[in-house]
């Protein structure tokens, strides 16, 4: 799963996971995404951390809080557009696969 609200920056992240993944479900909304999230159980949440209506890192706590517990929770990648190395300290913190930099490319998931 895809959230970001920069329809462009999400375009692209979702093209290049299609290329490697058989479903890709997109929101632009931490609300449309946390109800995706309950209903698809995505293995993988491609995650902006500015969202217009929460914070990335509320809505990747929201998630985790309303996952089944018999269900093993989901992996996370970060997406922001801020590439310096002391922003990717504090998500470093959060243990995510991997932070990339907007916009993404195949290469950057593969």
């Amino acid at each position: 799963m895809v959230v970001d609200d920069h329809d462009l920056s999400r375009q692209h992240t979702v093209q290049a996971l299609r290329q490697i993944a058989c479903r890709v479900k997109q929101a632009a909304h931490g609300r449309a995404a946390l109800k995706m999230a309950r209903y698809f159980q995505p293995e993988l949440i491609f995650l902006d951390l500015h969202l217009p209506d929460m914070d990335g890192h509320v809505l990747l706590q929201q998630v985790l809080e309303v996952w089944p517990e018999s269900e093993e929770k989901p992996a996370f990648v970060f997406l922001t557009g801020d590439s310096s190395a002391a922003s990717r300290t504090d998500l470093k913190a959060l243990n995510p696969c991997a932070i990339l930099t907007k916009p993404v490319s195949r290469n950057d998931i593969t």
